[in-house]
């Protein structure tokens, strides 16, 4: 499981740079409104829920050794 949790925090870390980057490359290149409505036609609202259910769940397991 501490394996999954990694991957759920680098993936997570990876995205939210990724989205600040572009979101901040949008805004100074003027291209705001665009950027806004490719967001909303894209993946990005399933992949956040996808993340949201994945770290609710491994929130609940324990690690091997941790008491409950």
């Amino acid at each position: 499981m501490a394996i999954a949790r990694l991957v759920v925090i680098g993936v997570s870390t990876l995205l939210l740079g990724a989205g600040y980057l572009v979101s901040q490359a949008s805004y100074f290149s003027g291209t705001t409104q665009a950027y806004i409505e490719g967001l909303d036609a894209s993946p990005v609202p399933l992949i956040s829920l996808i993340l949201l259910v994945c770290t609710v769940v491994l929130a609940f397991v324990p690690e091997k050794g941790e008491e409950e």
